[in-house]
Protein backbone atom coordinates (compact mmCIF):
# COMPACT_ATOMS: atom_id res chain seq x y z
CA UNK A 1 0.00 0.00 0.00
CA UNK A 2 0.97 2.92 -1.04
CA UNK A 3 0.96 6.75 0.76
CA UNK A 4 2.79 9.08 2.94
CA UNK A 5 5.27 8.67 5.54
CA UNK A 6 7.69 10.64 7.60
CA UNK A 7 11.14 9.91 7.91
CA UNK A 8 13.71 12.09 9.92
CA UNK A 9 16.68 12.61 8.43
CA UNK A 10 19.12 15.57 7.20
CA UNK A 11 18.35 17.91 4.45
CA UNK A 12 20.46 18.42 1.79
CA UNK A 13 19.62 22.00 1.44
CA UNK A 14 19.36 23.40 4.40
CA UNK A 15 21.52 20.59 6.45
CA UNK A 16 18.89 20.67 9.44
CA UNK A 17 17.77 17.06 10.47
CA UNK A 18 14.46 17.60 9.59
CA UNK A 19 10.91 15.53 9.22
CA UNK A 20 10.54 14.56 5.28
CA UNK A 21 7.49 13.81 3.90
CA UNK A 22 8.05 10.57 1.60
CA UNK A 23 5.59 9.87 -1.00
CA UNK A 24 6.46 6.29 -1.51
CA UNK A 25 4.51 6.41 -4.89
CA UNK A 26 6.08 8.94 -6.69
CA UNK A 27 9.30 9.12 -5.05
CA UNK A 28 9.23 12.69 -3.54
CA UNK A 29 10.74 13.61 -0.40
CA UNK A 30 9.71 17.17 0.42
CA UNK A 31 11.53 18.46 3.30
CA UNK A 32 9.76 21.12 5.84
CA UNK A 33 12.16 23.67 4.73
CA UNK A 34 10.45 23.69 1.29
CA UNK A 35 13.05 21.76 -0.43
CA UNK A 36 11.71 18.54 -3.09
CA UNK A 37 14.08 15.92 -3.35
CA UNK A 38 13.79 13.32 -5.88
CA UNK A 39 15.27 9.79 -4.25
CA UNK A 40 14.84 5.96 -5.42
CA UNK A 41 12.62 4.17 -2.56
CA UNK A 42 13.37 1.21 -2.21
CA UNK A 43 10.32 -1.10 -2.62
Amino acid sequence: MYGIKIEFKPCPECGQDEDFLVDEEREIVTCVCGVVVIEPVLH
